[in-house]
């Protein structure tokens, strides 16, 4: 009964029409949830621990957002372009070895957010949290234009389509 619920499940998932492996659909899926649960954390969780725990006046954060917005402008297209410029080298690849490079940027980024002080003054916050929610949206940006052009580039590259 077991080994048969098992086997139904595996079918149900195999899609084999894609010349996809397991491995390389799981490889590919699973960044997407991820880039949304960090854009929520750094958006709205840790907009709340600032204002609410950290203690933040909301003109900063104000401050924060609007610097934020006029650097995602401009550093959207920017890095769009560069990716898209970017050689293939064979030994490292292009998109998974930007996806690589950015993760650690982020990782950092977001947990050094967590150490600020409530002690500290108000212009040090927004500082730190400035310079660091930029460090963050730009790896991520990157990141998530690699794992987009990735994405598509496999889907084509799956279908047969020419790139």
């Amino acid at each position: 009964m077991l080994s048969k619920a098992r086997s139904a499940l595996r079918q149900a998932f195999r899609f084999t029409a894609t010349g996809l492996t397991l491995g390389k659909k799981w490889r590919l899926a699973l960044p997407g949830p991820i880039l949304s649960v960090g854009g929520v954390l750094i958006h709205n969780v840790f907009l709340k621990y600032y204002t609410d725990i950290i203690g933040l006046s909301p003109k900063y954060v104000a401050w924060v957002y609007i610097i934020y917005n006029i650097w995602n402008a401009i550093n959207d297209p920017v890095l769009g372009v560069w990716i898209d410029r970017m050689r293939h080298r064979a030994h490292r690849g292009k998109y998974v070895y930007i996806m690589r490079v950015t993760v650690p940027f982020m990782i950092v980024a977001s947990f050094l957010m967590m150490l600020s002080n409530p002690a500290w003054d108000q212009w040090l916050i927004f500082l730190l949290y400035t310079g660091l929610l930029f460090i963050y949206d730009t790896a991520a940006t990157a990141y998530s234009i690699a794992y987009q052009s990735l994405s598509a580039s496999d889907s084509r590259r799956a279908l047969s389509i020419p790139l």
